[in-house]
């Protein structure tokens, strides 16, 4: 009995879908042509002779030969560094030269201290030794 309720409920079911499909679409609305932009009106300028645009042209000249001034500053200042930099540079040949003798002169001092880590153990475990018999002989001397 459940397969046949079933099969039914599949059967409303696909008629539901193919009414559905065979609704015609609905027909699109025609647009509407677009109403043409108007253009604006330009505005006119007062034609009447004002003192304050010239002032105002004469502020910003002054500004303007300021910046051009300090710009000009600032290059001479680059332009000595630069300078100085190019005279004071070292040459692939002095740079390799001085790396060698830094290298050399490391080698040197690693080894030093190579041979001192050596001696000083040495010389520690010898007076290690020596406290450790003194300590002993006063240990034995007093009975401590």
């Amino acid at each position: 009995m459940s397969n046949l309720s079933i099969e039914k409920r599949l059967e409303q079911l696909t008629l539901a879908i193919e009414k559905l499909v065979s609704v015609p679409p609905i027909p699109a609305i025609p647009a509407v042509p677009a109403i043409p932009a108007v253009p604006a009106i330009p505005a006119i300028p007062a034609i009447v002779p004002d003192h304050s645009d010239h002032d105002l042209l004469l502020r910003i000249d002054t500004k303007v030969e300021r910046v051009i001034h300090d710009v000009a500053q600032l290059n001479d200042n680059y332009s000595g560094r630069i300078e100085a930099l190019e005279h004071n540079k070292l040459s692939d040949e002095d740079y390799k030269s001085g790396h060698i003798d830094h290298e050399s002169r490391l080698r040197a001092v690693e080894k030093f201290q190579d041979n001192m880590i050596g001696r000083l153990g040495v010389l520690a475990a010898g007076i290690s030794l020596l406290v450790a018999g003194i300590v002993n002989w006063i240990v034995r001397k007093f009975g401590i």
